[in-house]
């Protein structure tokens, strides 16, 4: 017979975006943080954390986001 293969777990990028998509705006900055701590300077991840961020109220944790990737970016 034929082997069905299980779905390759959802990582916190994935986990994010879908939280972010269904306004769960804590979580998904919570599954940012972990995707942003796996790869520090991945610029597209430290700009959904910031987006995330400030959906979430959090202003001065999206600034410190922001400043990071502008750093990051030069």
């Amino acid at each position: 017979g034929l082997l069905a293969t299980p779905p390759a777990a959802a990582g916190p990028r994935d986990e994010g975006d879908a939280a972010y998509r269904a306004e769960r705006y804590p979580l998904a900055v919570q599954q940012f943080e972990r995707a942003v701590a796996e790869s520090p300077d991945d610029p597209d991840l430290l700009e959904r954390l910031a987006a995330a961020r400030y959906r979430a109220g959090d202003a001065q944790g999206a600034a410190e986001a922001w400043e990071r990737l502008d750093a990051l970016r030069g």
